[in-house]
């Protein structure tokens, strides 16, 4: 009897969990591409980007940055005592390489967070591209990737 394969780890490190935009991406595109790929993260690590967004939210709380972490865990599907870990790509590149082998996920994804900036902004509630939103998270090509699959759905 064949046994399914195993979907690839994928190490998140400290500066994607901190940052809300390439994470964002990051687990949607897990969600929707049926769990191709699993996200996880060491202790040390998720220890490092909680307090790296409690840097960058300083009026925040104790309470919010317990939020945060048991947010974060909450979408990870793994968190390892240890940072052992393989290949390492950059966000950008493993966004990137999503869009290769499941564009059609990606282009889900995309529209549908297009369809939900497009309802921020009728409620008047300002807010930048998602294109802009990932070149300011450093995913520059990803972006254009993104902005051509938003091109063709016009």
């Amino acid at each position: 009897m064949l046994q399914p394969p195993v979907p690839p780890r994928v190490f998140v490190g400290a500066d994607v969990l901190a940052t809300r935009t390439p994470f964002c991406w990051l687990a949607m595109l897990r969600d929707e591409t049926d769990g191709a790929f699993r996200l996880f993260t060491s202790a040390d690590t998720l220890a490092a980007a909680t307090h790296e967004w409690r840097e960058q939210h300083p009026a925040a709380g104790s309470t919010a940055s317990a939020r945060r972490e048991e947010l974060l865990r909450a979408v990870l599907d793994e968190v390892t005592p240890d940072g052992a870990r393989d290949d390492i790509l950059s966000p950008d590149e493993f966004l990137c390489l999503v869009d290769d082998e499941e564009t059609a996920s990606v282009r889900a994804v995309t529209l549908r967070r297009q369809g939900d900036l497009d309802r921020r902004r009728q409620d008047g509630i300002p807010s930048a591209s998602l294109t802009e939103a990932l070149v300011a998270a450093g995913c520059p090509a990803f972006a254009d990737r993104v902005g051509a699959h938003l091109s063709t759905a016009e």
